[in-house]
């Protein structure tokens, strides 16, 4: 009986995971209000998303009571980088131009990462990967059956055919679908002792791919393209050392011959994309937003206290162009604006230490999932540099949580490597010295006193 409810509480807990992990992608928060997607600044907002969440991080604050020790480990092997960038969206309401803004949204930040690091203790890389996938398939199939039954809501308007599902627009879940691809994919390409897992993930893998496409979103096809492209790439990080230069030397011959053609065809591709010479007025935009951020370089002007209307620091921006942006369409140019060059520091050098960290992790594994620490770094970093998304900016969003996820998970992972690999090193260096103490004729030592004898023998060679 005691057995049966262990499992029984082991099983609702990943159905609070994958509810969770699906209001994080923003399903359904629009339906609400309406009118919520289309304010901007400190009004905006949807309060029946907030009392959701606000129960979401309840839930999760009991569960993480419940295995304090394992999440303060978790904690302990995390980036810093990634606690630093976090604490400084806190304190940057000291400077911000709206502070009560700054606050709120910046603990709703704090919160999301709390909710990544109990996703990253409970549950392993491989674990967090299929239930993103029972959650991404399951908005997958929500969006079929919207866009069939009520194309009103399913679509974008009768006028434009593409598909947005339980999202506000089409770019929203063609960011989704992308990661409901690669999740899929990874799951497909895996062996499981469930003979029904692998069919289950080409399914939902075909499914996604034609939700992504009928989105018609031509930059979430690039990037959904990209990562494919960057797939066997991938792969090969996981060859010897000869094989992985080689490679690495070819695809790089290969990409600065693809950017001198893209270079050099430049408007057809834009022509191709639908874009102008500005990228749809970006150009413009980016010229401006560039000379704000360079009024406050350093710390920026708050989090989430920039792009406030009329009443904020974008207003400058908005009367320079003829349009009215809510973001920067640039997610590195986000972050400078709000925290300044402190922040995009501490984001690019997270960044780094996660991505060196899952290339180690990458090495380490041999299924499928090892993939998915560095394909969602790249997946971050197409995305954020076409501007459709900023890693950071909004709390409450599945992609700062899954960053945390990935982060938190490779550094545990990576410590486990190092004291697993320094306890090898060890070992080795123990029995090289008894072998030596036996030649020199001195009192034979067991292999239950090299331990010991060890730490002893290299506290004397410190203190010499």
């Amino acid at each position: 009986m005691r057995l049966n409810l262990t499992s029984l509480g082991h099983n609702l807990e990943k159905v609070f995971g994958v509810v969770a992990l699906i209001l994080f992608t923003g399903a359904f928060s629009h339906f609400s209000r309406p009118e919520a997607v289309a304010e901007v600044g400190a009004r905006a907002g949807n309060s029946l998303a907030q009392v959701v969440f606000l129960v979401i991080h309840l839930i999760t604050l009991g569960l993480i009571g419940l295995r304090w020790k394992k999440v303060l480990n978790r904690l302990i092997s995390a980036d810093k980088f990634l606690l630093g960038l976090v604490g400084l969206t806190v304190i940057s309401m000291l400077w911000s131009a709206a502070p009560e803004v700054t606050l709120r949204r910046s603990l709703g930040v704090v919160l999301t990462t709390v909710f990544g690091l109990y996703f990253a203790s409970q549950y392993s890389l491989r674990q967090q990967v299929q239930l993103m996938v029972w959650a991404f398939g399951l908005m997958m199939m929500v969006t079929v059956l919207m866009a069939i039954l009520t194309p009103d809501l399913g679509l974008m308007n009768s006028a434009e055919a593409a598909w947005r599902g339980p999202y506000s627009n089409k770019n929203m879940l063609g960011r989704v679908t992308t990661l409901s691809a690669i999740t899929t994919l990874l799951v497909a390409l895996s062996y499981h002792r469930r003979f029904w897992l692998r069919p289950l993930g080409l399914g939902l893998f075909g499914l996604s791919v034609l939700v992504l496409l009928l989105t018609t979103s031509k930059t979430t096809l690039v990037v959904f393209l990209a990562l494919l492209a960057c797939l066997p790439v991938v792969a090969a990080l996981r060859w010897n050392f000869n094989l992985t230069l080689a490679f690495s030397i070819v695809v790089t011959l290969v990409a600065t011959i693809g950017l001198l053609l893209v270079v050099a065809n430049f408007n057809t591709i834009l022509d191709l994309l639908g874009k102008d010479a500005t990228l749809t007025g970006r150009t413009p935009l980016w010229e401006a937003l560039v000379v704000k951020i360079w009024a406050s370089p350093w710390l920026g002007y708050g989090y989430s206290a920039f792009w406030l209307g009329w009443s904020g620091p974008s207003a400058d921006v908005w009367a320079y162009i003829d349009w009215a942006p809510r973001h920067a369409h640039n997610g590195y140019l986000d972050i400078a604006a709000e925290l300044g060059l402190v922040g995009l520091t501490l984001f690019l050098l997270t960044f780094l230490m996660v991505l060196w960290r899952a290339i180690i992790w990458l090495r380490l594994t041999k299924t499928a999932y090892g993939y998915w620490p560095l394909l969602y770094l790249i997946y971050l970093a197409l995305y954020n540099s076409t501007g459709t998304m900023n890693i950071i900016r909004g709390s409450n969003t599945i992609y700062w949580v899954i960053y945390v996820t990935v982060a938190v998970s490779v550094a545990h992972e990576y410590r486990r490597w190092r004291r697993q690999g320094l306890t090898q090193r060890r070992q080795k260096a123990a029995v090289q010295l008894l072998e030596r103490e036996e030649r020199l004729g001195l009192p034979r030592l067991t292999q239950r006193d090299l331990p010991s004898w060890l730490v002893l023998r290299e506290q004397k060679n410190n203190a010499r």
